[in-house]
């Protein structure tokens, strides 16, 4: 019975990884693309996104590896350097710092896209017939998306009208969620790198 329920218990932290790991890769991967095709974006943005993609995709691989055949793979290697040495760790923590740039980079594109976002929502919800180009919001971000509109032959108004606002709200809040978790994640290995880099870690050397 009790083997039964630590295999339960094993196999549920397995795919609740699996999941969290998959979600932050993709959220990763949208902001990487983001910074490729962005004429302004900083080469540290694009650092950071690019290594923060390899090492959680790295995490997802082990994972979903067999327990035998880990400890030999590249990821495994890779994603234990800041528990290998001090050295390692530092390298790590630095590291660590251009992903939480590029968190923090991304937190504020999130957020103008959310009030923005939602902004233009409830105006479509209110009135349907609405001429974004006549209302008071940002010119700038009006004319993106009437390009957008252009270029992909995709109505704004069309697609919410297929969407209930709750569903909407509730997308939202599950990629503000996802996007929070994955801060807090990055947090925890820039502090245990930081703790090996300075000594202070009771875990054993892997």
């Amino acid at each position: 019975m009790a083997l039964g329920i630590f295999s339960f218990g094993s196999w549920m932290y397995k795919a609740i990884s699996v999941a969290l790991l998959a979600s932050w890769s993709i959220s990763t991967l949208i902001f990487t693309l983001l910074n490729v095709v962005n004429d302004k974006g900083s080469l540290m943005e694009t650092i950071g996104s690019v290594s923060l993609l390899t090492y959680l995709a790295c995490r997802l691989i082990l994972f979903l590896q067999p327990t035998t055949s880990r400890n030999d793979s590249i990821a495994h290697f890779f994603t234990t350097a800041h528990l290998r040495s001090r050295k390692e760790a530092l390298v790590m923590f630095l590291i660590s710092w251009t992903w939480l740039y590029e968190l923090a980079y991304q937190f504020f594109f999130m957020l103008f896209a959310t009030i923005f976002g939602g902004a233009i929502a409830v105006a479509i919800y209110n009135d349907p017939d609405l001429d974004l180009s006549e209302s008071d919001m940002d010119n700038t971000a009006l004319a993106n998306i009437e390009e957008f509109t252009e270029k992909s032959g995709l109505d704004l108004r069309t697609s919410l009208n297929w969407v209930p606002p709750r569903a909407l709200v509730y997308v939202g809040l599950i990629l503000w969620l996802n996007f929070a978790s994955l801060c807090v994640y990055v947090l925890r290995v820039s502090w245990r790198s930081a703790k090996v880099a300075l000594g202070n870690s009771s875990h054993p050397p892997v």
